[in-house]
């Protein structure tokens, strides 16, 4: 039985086309727990891209959604939509557009493949600490299951914050190249 606000992973594919879907979900997508029926039996269920705003909240049942597992890290995926980006102002008002700087506690995205660990290009971590003297960012990233795997310490050119036309989802951790599983 899964508790409300917890994240899940679905495990097969939504075409969409529903009243409120607005994007095609695909097996692997995190999407988090909105309402638990009673039974345990079905699920309310939101997917949020970067910008905050929902591209679908499903009701789904038991068997259409799984826990991360131990062995997954979070990744991002490119939506295929055109779909507005909710944080648009209106003209003129450029600076608005400009995402806040990142924060303690903030998710960020891997801009680059980190040399020797198991982290990718799109792996989605949590920026743990800010280093002033240097203006480095230590980021903490962990498996679905909660499993610690790393924290490097990285520049800021080597995250950013979610954009707009991407949603999470999952990956299967692989060790790094020439280092055994």
């Amino acid at each position: 039985m899964f508790e409300e606000f917890e994240p899940v992973v679905l495990v097969r594919d939504f075409d969409g086309g529903g009243p409120l879907q607005s994007e095609p979900l695909q097996a692997g997508d995190v999407g988090v727990i909105c309402q638990r029926y009673p039974g345990g039996a079905h699920y309310e269920v939101e997917f949020t891209p970067g910008d905050g705003h929902s591209i679908a909240v499903l009701l789904l049942a038991a068997a259409d959604l799984r826990r991360l597992g131990a062995g997954e890290i979070r990744h991002m995926r490119k939506l295929k939509s055109a779909a507005p980006d909710h944080r648009q102002q209106a003209p003129g008002q450029a600076a608005a557009n400009r995402p806040a700087p990142i924060q303690v506690g903030d998710a960020v995205v891997l801009t680059r493949d980190i040399t020797g660990t198991p982290m990718r290009r799109g792996d989605v971590g949590q920026a743990a600490c800010y280093l002033h003297r240097t203006a480095l960012w230590q980021v903490s990233f962990t498996t679905g299951a909660g499993r610690f795997i790393k924290a490097p310490i990285l520049s800021p050119s080597d995250i950013r914050q979610p954009g707009p036309r991407e949603l999470e989802c999952v990956r299967q951790l692989q060790p790094p190249p020439g280092q055994a599983g």
